[in-house]
């Protein structure tokens, strides 16, 4: 079928699929995270959300950790 994935068979292919990986997951990232620290911010430390913002601020945290170390290895890939 035309709209099935394409297998990725080569070293060459991974690094490229991987770059946009962390491309594509964090632009969006970095917005939620923007905006979540924004509002973390704004709210009292004792108002009924603020957990759940710390939350999102952390996680975010989080996998912009592991995007950054998937990019030093895509780097270290390409050179």
């Amino acid at each position: 079928m035309d709209n099935q994935p394409k297998q990725i068979d080569t070293v060459e292919g991974w690094v490229s699929f991987a770059s946009s990986l962390v491309f594509e997951i964090n632009n969006p990232l970095s917005a939620v995270r923007g905006f979540a620290e924004l509002a973390q911010a704004g709210l009292h430390p004792e108002h009924p959300v603020a957990g759940h913002v710390k939350q999102i601020v952390l996680l975010s945290e989080r996998i912009s950790r592991i995007m950054q170390a998937l990019g030093a290895q895509v780097r270290a890939a390409n050179e």
